[in-house]
Parts: structure tokens; sequence; C-alpha cells
């Protein structure tokens, strides 16, 4: 397989199934991945790390995807590498969380695993980053309309700091306090 951009061939992640790793005396499945260039590695993990490991994973896959749902090359050695861990559910005792297709080999999270608590971390995640992204926009509009020697400095000064933090204050009481019920636009 050729990386992005035309680098480097690379190799995806081969993956095996082993019962040979103890863990408090118990065999428990350990996950064999090896990399190309790279050490093989093993990893035992119990079935409650392996429920976390797919949340994790599902977080990081929603990172990469909830904004650009498309076939991305770029992103198909992560997508590769999820449906790796995902393979592994049922093996795991996770079979209600994550389902398979037979027709076309892939994993995806079932809706009892979407209502376990998973959507709540993302709604909150989205809930945070939406006040800090509003927050910072509008600091670098009013900075950029208030005092424009301050916006194209580098290294930025002192007082570009101190505006920032004054300004992002602000703001972050007036959200607190009233949430967007006095934000306006005009001429709408």
């Amino acid at each position: 397989m050729r990386a992005a951009g035309g680098g480097e061939s690379i190799r995806p992640l081969s993956t095996a199934l082993r019962y040979t790793a103890t863990y408090q005396g118990r065999s428990v499945p350990s996950v064999h991945l090896r990399m190309e260039d790279c050490h093989d590695m093993n990893i035992s993990i119990t079935k409650a790390e392996y429920r976390v490991l797919l949340d994790l994973v599902y977080l990081g896959e929603w990172m990469l995807t909830a904004n650009d749902p498309g076939d991305d090359p770029a992103k198909r050695t992560h997508r590769a590498v999820v449906q790796k861990i995902y393979s592994f559910a049922k093996a795991m005792g996770c079979e209600s969380l994550i389902e398979g297709d037979s027709e076309g080999g892939m994993h995806f999270p079932t809706r009892q695993y979407e209502d376990s608590g998973i959507r709540e971390i993302v709604e909150a995640y989205d809930n945070e980053t939406f006040w800090e992204e509003l927050i910072q926009r509008l600091v670098d509009r009013d900075i950029a309309a208030q005092t424009p020697h301050l916006a194209d400095q580098s290294p930025r000064s002192e007082e570009y700091w101190t505006l920032i933090g004054d300004l992002s204050q602000r703001y972050g009481e007036e959200f607190t306090t009233h949430g967007l019920e006095r934000v306006t636009v005009d001429e709408m």
C-alpha cells in the first residue's frame, strides 16, 4: 500500500487473537499488532479494558469522520485500525455493542452502544467546543477591528495577551449568564 501523498510504501496493521496471555492467573485474549519497521507488540487487555478501548476508538473515529464522512484516502488506514479493534468485540464479550455486516465484513457500533452514554460524551465535547470557538472568534474579530496593529504582531506583545484575556473573560461571563439570548446579527 502506498502512503497518502505518494510517499513510501506502508503495510496495513495485521492482527491475530491469541489466548496465551494471563491476567491474575487466568488466560485472557491478547491482541498481536505488527507494523512494518517496528517491533512486534503484544498487548494483553481484560474485557473491561477492551470496553474502555471501544470508547476511545469510537471517539477517535468520530473526531476523524464526524464532519467529513466521505471516503478520504488519508483516513483509510485509521478506519482499517478501527475495524480491526471492532472485530474483536465478540471474542471480548461486547457483541451487543459492535455488530458485523456479513456481506461487507465491516463492523459497526450498535444502537445499544450509542445509547450507553457515549453520545453524551460527544455532546458535552461539542457544547464546550462551541462556546470556546465562539468566544475565540469574537475575540479575534474584536482585536482585528479595534487594534489591528496588535493583531498583526509577531511575536505577540504582552498588551495583546492582556487584551485577549480581558475580552475572553467578558465574553465568557456574558455567555455563562445569558447564553445566546443577547446575540444578534445586524442587517438580517
